[in-house]
């Protein structure tokens, strides 16, 4: 029977994982590579880390069946960003979702042409990387709605989006092409969005709580 104690030396030398400690990369499907996507990693205000489930059959010989693992299924991946005053989010997500059917003529586009990757990265209490993932043959299924209201004068207007993807592998734990990306990480993070965020002072937002260092 583990003891109160031990519990409390466990987490008081290794410490916890805090989900505010996270950074999301997303690039730009071929027939978008002109585009800078960038500036979408500083945005980012929530995602997830997605799981992965094994469906199984049931076998049957003697007695009591047996389930045995039949394949892997991936959920869908949602993630948040802040809108900037170009709207250039919302914007860059239209024209992709364009690319995957025209709302021309309705025709879609060539798959290989309009999927993507996204880097799901889980950072420490340092900002050192200590998971991440690859997200493989992704593009966005759903841009949300985006709710509009006199009375949230100070809201800020978020765009969720909703990838479909193939599959996602686990990457080697390294940022930026560095073993060692604190520093020069939170340099960068706290020079975007602080330039980012100086047009809406008066909003009720917490620039600390929003990029969590």
């Amino acid at each position: 029977m583990i003891s109160l104690e031990k519990f409390k030396s466990d987490i008081g030398s290794r410490s916890t994982t805090k989900s505010s400690r996270f950074i999301v990369e997303i690039f730009p499907p071929s027939i978008l590579s002109e585009i800078d996507t960038s500036q979408l990693t500083f945005r980012c205000d929530s995602s997830e880390l997605p799981g992965r489930s094994i469906t199984s059959t049931e076998h049957r010989t003697v007695g009591p069946a047996r389930k045995r693992p039949n394949q892997s299924g991936y959920a869908d991946l949602n993630i948040t960003l802040i809108c900037s005053a170009s709207f250039q989010e919302k914007k860059f997500f239209d024209q992709w979702q364009n690319q995957i059917q025209s709302t021309e003529d309705f025709k879609f586009g060539y798959y290989d042409e309009y999927i993507s990757t996204l880097h799901v990265t889980q950072l420490n209490d340092e900002l050192q990387p200590i998971y991440k993932i690859e997200v493989l043959e992704c593009w966005p299924m759903v841009v949300a709605p985006m709710p509009l209201n006199w009375e949230t004068t100070n809201d800020l207007q978020k765009v969720q989006i909703t990838f479909a993807y193939r599959k996602w592998d686990e990457m080697e734990t390294t940022l930026f092409g560095v073993s060692a990306p604190g520093e020069k990480f939170k340099e960068e993070i706290n020079k975007r969005v602080s330039s980012s965020l100086s047009r809406i002072t008066s909003s009720k937002i917490n620039i600390n709580k929003f990029i969590k260092l």
